[in-house]
């Protein structure tokens, strides 16, 4: 068996703001938003209990009331004794269309603790009837049926569970895999809690365990696999699990994809040992130059986990510690068994060194167990191990590339877009990965672009160019990057995430530095005053498609503190000059000459911001006056840069693109309205 490398792309679905919606408040002040961040991140119930209640004692009429106090709840349920004065008024505080959730996250914090569990069925009957009332989506009707299932599940009402398990299960869809197998799963233990059903039950469960990780399920399925193959469970077992895999497999559109999950699923129930690696390599071997990063991550992670799983370690690491670098943090799963297989080969130290890895952003106990178990092994006690975390998180927020700037091997200038907030915390590990790709590359070699959008509130950098731009990439979440046009990784994370950010972009740059460009671009402008002079060409001889020369404003740095605490801002685009269209190449080339009131720019931005107060989009303020703390509408007319790019429109590629600084001159100075 073989790992291989493969020049690919990937999307990284975890950690995003979505748009700012009904529901939400407008941004809190950032008092109010650091004490509410500090209330609920106390770890003992208790705790939580008292430092929220102190918040809504200083921020009686404040943004985070609803969150409070529900925080408040689920921490007295915690307690075992829940107030259920905090709950109705969590519920009070939200705003008719969003109430029937807020039912829901009462119900289902009293059944997943067993507690009060009439009382909770009274709450999700509520939040039910208000949702069709409301003729809410099917997709959310679908998860408030699935607490009321599970609350009748454990009422022993199993006829009405089945009921509404099977309505739940009817609203997602084949690609909602988390959900689907959730409530594949429930239904499979209501079935056989029920009885009469053991053979849907044990197929449900079956795909419930081949394609996710339940203890639950393990064990309810052993018990069925009992009642109906008594003199072979294991023999059974088996059987249920490749029919539940041939099943997935026929109905699915990406068969590499569906082979990697169940190699997976196969190693980690322990059957079908030489299926698992037979699909496993099969995924592997469908992998081609064009596929996906994805892809190449998804499917070596595979082959690893199935190796680590049947304990060949050394054959785990190899395929492991290759896609490291690009493996987010917050996939604890990952780390865990990459280093439970260096432990295995008795390489202490670089286990210990995964293990820390994966404390980054997620110190869940599947990976702080193992940690303090190796580094009690080697170092006799606990004692030192915060500070060793520690000392792993700051170097990961510390990062920055070492050595000369990269350059383009080929001449291709690759254009590296970005689309952030101000008031998005997972953006941070983005935007500082972007400040680290301009640190890291010649911009003869790497040209980046960042838009500010509304999302997942109000940012005062954001204008309509940006909007339309996320438009034309059907972006609808924070942070999400483009790089060269076609390669789309959504996701990000805390500072200490900006390494990994750091590496996956870099990664996918540097395969499309090696490739050389149809095409070439340039620009160069001059400022007179408040006057900017703009002129851009652009040839691709012999290249086919809908292209089109785009030239971006940007403004260098910009200084704004969101509610994500950074506070400079780079590369900020503040219009696409002429339109963000662009210009059509015609007989393989497209040029430019454009002015610029700088003046009337600002005052335009100043225009759009204001209208944003006034008219906010439906359901973006939620009946509420909104105003920004600090409109960004200036511009330093001394801090500016152009990048020209083409892109085909049809593909959304970018060939090619160009970086000019404006020079510094007297008629520089900020400008202003």
């Amino acid at each position: 068996m073989k790992c291989i490398g493969v020049n690919i792309t990937w999307i990284t679905l975890f950690f995003i703001c979505a748009p700012f919606g009904a529901g939400q408040s407008e941004t809190p002040s950032a008092g109010e938003r650091e004490a509410f961040t500090k209330a609920i991140a106390a770890a003992e119930p208790a705790e939580r209990i008292k430092s929220l209640e102190q918040f809504l004692k200083d921020y009686p009429t404040g943004t985070n009331l609803s969150r409070a106090r529900m925080a408040l709840f689920e921490a007295t349920v915690k307690t075992g004794k829940p107030n259920f004065d905090y709950a109705e008024k969590a519920i009070e505080a939200n705003p008719e269309g969003s109430r029937a959730g807020a039912y829901s996250t009462v119900a289902r914090a009293l059944a997943d603790s067993d507690q009060s569990l009439d009382r909770a069925y009274a709450y999700i009957k509520q939040g039910v009837d208000l949702a069709r009332k409301q003729d809410a989506n099917k997709r959310m009707l679908g998860r408030y049926l699935d607490t009321m299932a599970l609350i009748e599940y454990k009422l022993g009402d199993f006829a009405a569970a089945e009921k509404n398990e099977r309505e739940a299960m009817e609203s997602v869809s084949r690609r909602d895999t988390m959900p689907g197998l959730e409530y594949s799963s429930r239904l499979g233990r209501i079935l056989a809690r029920r009885g009469g059903k053991n053979e849907e039950a044990a197929d449900l469960l079956a795909t419930a365990l081949l394609l996710g990780d339940s203890r639950n399920d393990a064990e309810q399925l052993e018990d069925l696999v009992k009642a109906l193959a008594s003199a072979n469970p294991q023999g059974r077992k088996a059987e249920l699990l490749k029919k539940a895999a041939e099943k997935y497999l026929d109905a699915a559109t990406d068969k590499a994809a569906a082979r990697s999950k169940i190699a997976v699923g196969y190693a980690r129930n322990d059957v079908q040992k030489e299926q698992a690696l037979a699909q496993a390599q099969q995924a592997i071997d469908a992998l081609t130059p064009k596929s996906s990063v994805e892809s190449f991550v998804d499917f070596n992670r595979a082959l690893g986990f199935v190796h680590s799983y049947q304990k060949n370690h050394a054959e785990a690491v190899a395929c492991l510690q290759k896609i490291a670098p690009l493996i987010p943090a917050y996939d604890p799963d990952f780390f865990q068994r990459l280093g439970y297989s260096l432990e295995a080969l008795g390489q202490d130290e670089a286990a210990l060194e995964t293990y820390l890895q994966g404390t980054l952003e997620s110190p869940t106990p599947r990976i702080m167990d193992p940690l303090k178990a190796l580094y009690k092994k080697m170092n006799g006690s606990e004692a030192g191990l915060k500070e060793r975390i520690s000392g792993a998180a700051d170097a990961a927020a510390r990062f920055a590339p070492k050595g000369p700037a990269k350059t383009s091997p080929s001449g291709r200038v690759v254009l590296a877009e970005l689309f952030t907030g101000s008031e998005c915390p997972p953006c941070v590990a983005s935007d500082l990965a972007f400040d680290n790709l301009m640190a890291g590359y010649e911009r003869k070699a790497v040209v980046v672009l960042e838009y500010h959008l509304h999302i997942p509130r109000p940012d005062p950098m954001t204008n309509k160019d940006t909007e339309a731009r996320a438009k034309f990439y059907s972006v609808n979440s924070t942070p999400s990057v483009l790089l060269g046009g076609v390669e789309k990784l959504v996701g990000g994370g805390s500072k200490n995430t900006s390494k990994n950010r750091y590496d996956l972009y870099s990664y996918v740059i540097d395969q499309k530095l090696a490739t050389q460009s149809p095409a070439s671009v340039e620009v160069e402008g001059s400022l007179n005053k408040s006057v900017l002079s703009v002129k851009a060409g652009a040839k691709a001889p012999g290249s086919a498609g809908d292209l089109k020369l785009r030239v971006a404003l940007v403004e260098d740095v910009v200084h704004f503190k969101g509610s994500n605490n950074l506070s400079e801002h780079r590369s900020v685009v503040r219009r696409m000059i002429g339109s963000p269209e662009g210009i059509a190449l015609k007989d393989g080339k497209a040029s430019l000459a454009e002015e610029v009131d700088i003046a009337a720019l600002v005052q335009s931005l100043k225009d759009y911001l204001d209208k944003y107060e006034q008219e906010p989009p439906s359901g973006s303020a939620a009946n509420r006056e909104f105003k920004f703390k600090e409109k960004k509408h200036e511009i330093d007319a001394g801090n500016l840069s152009l990048v020209a790019f083409i892109q085909n429109d049809e593909t959304k590629e970018i060939l090619q693109a160009c970086y000019f600084r404006m020079p510094q001159s007297d008629a520089a100075k900020p400008a202003t309205h």
